[in-house]
C-alpha cells in the first residue's frame, strides 16, 4: 500500500493528465485517515486555483469537488443556497460566478458574509472554533467547513444553538430580567445624537428616557460644544450616532454607574454589534469594554459603547470643530481628559447597539470585515489625533506609529536609553512549532533591545520538542529549564525568575 503522499501524487496525476477526478476527490475526503500533510495538500492544489488564497486549499475548509476541479464546480452541489447567495450579493449574476468573481475568496477571508442572515467569518477560524458535536458531525458526514456553515451552522445559528465560538458571539441577545430603577440625577442628563435630524434624534432619545436631546452634524461641531458649555457643569452628556440603537434600560444603568462617584469625568459601556446589513435588529458579538485606560487608549483606541462626559470638564479641553467619524472625536476628547488626570468609569452593561458600517470603531472582538470599516480618510484623521494628544503619555524613548494591519490602532515602541538586559520567560509543554515561532518573532522584533530567553519545559514528551531543545541548547541568548511538576503558571515563572539576569 502506498503512503498517503504517494497516493496524493498518483491521484493528482490521474486528475491532471487523464481527467479522472474521482480518485483525488475520494482521497481528499479521507485526508485524516490517509494522514495527508496539510502543507503538501495546499502546495499540490495551488496551481489549480487562481481565485483562492492558498491557506484555504484544504478539505477541512472547502469541498473536495471545488478543490479538485474549480472550473466546473457548482455551489449548489456543495450545499450552498443559490437564492440566498444572490440575495446577499446583488452584483453576482449567477451562483457559478461566485468563485471567478473573487467573492468566494472574500467570504472565506471573513470580509463579507456568506448570506445576509450570517455574520462575516473567516472560514479557517470557523473550522478551528467549531464546538465538539459540530466537529464530530463534520467528520461523520465528511463535511467541509464551508458546507457546514451553509447548512448545519446556519440552521443552528437561527435556532440559537452552540455552533462555533466565533459564530456564537453573534447570537441575538436575551433581554435582561432584572431592571434597575433610575437614580434621579440632580442635573437632567442630555443625549447628543451625531448626524441626526432633530425629529429622529428626539425619537431615538425620548423613547429611552432622555427628554433633553441635542444634535450636530459630524462636519460642524462648534455649535454643539458651545451649547454644552452653557449647561450646568455636572450635567451628564451622552454621545451616540444616529445609526446606533439604545438599550431599553440604558439610562437607568448609566445613572446607576454615574452616581457611584462624584468625580467621574467620563463613562463608557459595553455594546452589541448590529452585524446584519439588511436587518439592524439582528445583533450579537457583545463587546466587553473597559474604562478608559492609557495603554489601551494610545494603542487600540480602546473606547466604546455609550460614552458620557461631565459637561463642565469638556470646557477645560480643546474640542474639535469637526470630525471624520465618532471614534476620532471621542478619542480626541478622552485622551485630553485622561491627560489632565480626570477619572473614567465603565458601565458593564451593553447600553447601545452599534452599526460598524455607519459608526465604525476599533472593536475588541471582531471579524476581518468589522476591522475594515474605517475609510482611509478616517484612519488618517485618527492617526493625527494620536500624534497630537498621545505623546504626553510616553516616556523618553517611547514612540507610536500607525499599525500596518489594524486600521485605527498604533504600534508602541520603546527604545530605552541605557538598553538594559530583558529576560523573557516562555513556559511550554510540547508545541515545538509554536515555541520556535515565538522565539523567531522575538528575534525579529526586538531591535536593539538586549534580551535573554528562558524556556521552561513543563513535562514535554513529544520527540519534536526534544529535537528543538537539542538544537537550541547551544544558543547563548537561550536558557532551558525543566519544571517537572504539574502545571502551575505562577510557580513556573517564579522558578524561572531565579536564573534570570535581566
Amino acid at each position: 500500500m502506498h503512503r498517503g503522499a504517494d497516493r496524493l501524487q498518483s491521484a493528482l496525476h490521474l486528475s491532471q493528465e487523464k481527467g479522472q477526478h474521482g480518485p483525488l476527490i475520494r482521497l481528499l475526503r479521507r485526508y485524516r485517515r490517509e494522514q495527508l500533510d496539510a502543507a503538501s495538500i495546499r502546495a499540490s492544489l495551488k496551481p489549480r486555483h487562481q481565485h483562492l488564497d492558498e491557506r484555504f486549499l484544504h478539505p477541512q475548509l472547502l469541498p473536495p469537488e471545488l478543490l479538485t476541479v474549480p472550473e466546473i464546480w457548482k455551489p449548489e452541489a456543495s450545499g450552498l443556497h443559490c437564492e440566498a447567495l444572490l440575495a446577499a450579493h446583488p452584483g453576482l449574476t449567477s451562483p457559478d460566478q461566485l468563485l471567478p468573481s473573487g467573492l468566494l475568496n472574500r467570504i472565506l477571508r471573513g470580509e463579507i458574509p456568506l448570506y445576509d442572515d450570517l455574520p462575516a467569518l473567516a472560514i479557517d477560524a470557523y473550522a478551528a472554533e467549531l464546538r465538539q458535536p459540530q466537529r464530530a458531525l463534520c467528520r461523520q458526514q465528511l463535511l467541509s467547513a464551508l458546507t457546514h456553515l451553509s447548512l448545519n451552522g446556519r440552521e443552528g445559528f437561527r435556532r440559537g444553538e452552540d455552533v462555533a465560538a466565533c459564530l456564537d458571539l453573534y447570537r441575538p441577545a436575551t433581554t435582561a430580567q432584572n431592571q434597575i430603577h433610575l437614580i434621579c440625577s440632580i442635573q437632567q442628563p442630555r443625549l447628543v445624537v451625531i448626524d441626526g435630524q432633530p425629529a429622529e434624534a428626539c425619537r431615538l432619545g425620548r423613547c429611552k428616557g432622555w427628554d433633553q436631546v441635542l444634535t450636530a452634524p459630524m462636519d460642524d461641531l462648534d455649535q454643539l460644544f458651545r451649547d454644552i458649555a452653557r449647561l450646568h457643569p455636572d450635567t451628564p452628556v451622552s454621545v451616540c450616532h444616529v445609526s446606533d440603537q439604545l438599550a431599553d434600560n440604558a439610562l437607568d444603568q448609566l445613572m446607576h454607574t454615574w452616581h457611584q462617584r462624584a468625580d467621574i469625568s467620563l463613562c463608557s459601556s459595553d455594546e452589541w454589534i448590529a452585524w446584519n446589513r439588511s436587518d439592524p435588529s439582528q445583533h450579537g458579538n457583545r463587546q466587553c469594554r473597559v474604562k478608559a485606560q492609557v495603554p489601551r487608549l494610545i494603542t487600540r483606541g480602546g473606547l466604546g459603547g455609550l460614552i458620557t462626559f461631565r459637561a463642565g470638564h469638556l470646557k477645560e479641553i480643546h474640542t474639535p470643530q469637526s470630525a471624520s467619524c465618532m471614534h476620532e472625536m471621542l478619542l480626541a476628547l478622552t485622551l485630553q481628559l485622561i491627560a489632565r488626570g480626570r477619572v473614567s468609569e465603565h458601565c458593564s452593561h451593553p447600553l447601545l447597539i452599534r452599526s460598524p458600517e455607519q459608526n465604525p470603531s476599533v472593536l475588541d472582538i471582531a471579524s476581518p470585515a468589522e476591522r475594515r470599516m474605517f475609510t482611509s480618510e478616517q484612519v488618517d484623521a485618527i492617526n493625527r489625533v494620536y500624534a497630537q494628544h498621545a505623546g504626553v503619555f510616553l516616556q523618553s524613548g517611547g514612540s507610536l506609529e500607525p499599525h500596518p494591519k489594524i486600521p485605527g490602532c498604533q504600534k508602541f515602541r520603546y527604545e530605552p536609553v541605557n538598553h538594559p538586559l530583558v529576560s523573557i520567560i516562555i513556559p511550554f509543554r510540547d508545541q515545538a512549532t509554536l515555541t520556535e515561532q515565538c522565539i523567531a518573532s522575538i528575534r525579529l522584533n526586538a531591535g536593539s533591545v538586549k534580551f535573554e530567553i528562558v524556556l521552561v519545559n513543563n513535562q514535554s514528551t513529544d520527540i519534536k520538542t526534544k529535537e528543538l531543545m537539542g538544537k537550541l541548547q547551544d544558543n547563548k541568548d537561550i536558557k532551558i529549564l525543566d519544571f517537572d511538576s504539574d502545571f502551575n503558571f505562577a510557580a513556573i515563572n517564579n522558578t524561572a525568575r531565579q536564573i534570570c539576569k535581566g
